[in-house]
């Protein structure tokens, strides 16, 4: 015989499973270059993962707003080569936005917001379970201008995995009646 404890043992998985398995890096970040040159600028903002999983689906967007502050305009762009922002999981590279070739300008003394780019719901699976979660932007911003980045990162347990935690919890909480 089935206990009755299956049903609320497979509803408290799945509620735990979609409350507590999300992670999400996120952040806003100013940078003022206050040089007479262009200057290249890179960050990074890493979270560890508590709870890993291998195989889930990712989201994240990147958006940013130039400001001109000494009246020639303002440029944006990435280093030629790499893009502005980069997703990584465990150190290793897996979605970019605002890809090489990338640039952006603002006109003299003005603001000029960049619009938001963004990938949503991506399956992927990865060799081992996610332990770090981060975020790499890398740009460059003309002399004596500012730019504001706004970007997030998050990854959910794929639909499959959520059911695996709660068939697993189902069977834990089962039990046979000995007559």
């Amino acid at each position: 015989m089935v206990s009755m404890h299956w049903a609320a043992a497979t509803a408290a998985a799945l509620g735990m499973g979609a409350a507590a398995s999300a992670a999400v890096v996120s952040f806003s970040k100013t940078f003022v270059n206050n040089t007479s040159t262009t200057q290249l600028y890179t960050y990074s903002m890493m979270v560890p993962v508590l709870e890993g999983y291998p195989t889930a689906m990712m989201s994240g967007q990147v958006t940013a707003t130039l400001i001109d502050l000494n009246g020639n305009g303002a440029s944006l762009g990435n280093d030629g080569t790499t893009a502005i922002y980069t997703a990584l999981i465990n150190g290793n590279a897996v979605q970019t936005l605002w890809n090489a070739p990338f640039s952006h300008a603002a006109s003299a003394y003005g603001t000029s917001a960049i619009p938001v780019a963004r990938f949503e719901q991506v399956p992927f699976t990865v060799a081992e379970n996610i332990e770090v979660m981060e975020i790499r932007i890398r740009l460059r911003l003309s002399a004596r201008d500012m730019v504001t980045v706004g970007a997030n990162f998050d990854v959910i347990p794929a639909p499959g995995a959520l059911m695996g935690v709660a068939c697993a919890t189902g069977l834990i909480g089962t039990r046979r009646r000995r007559y």
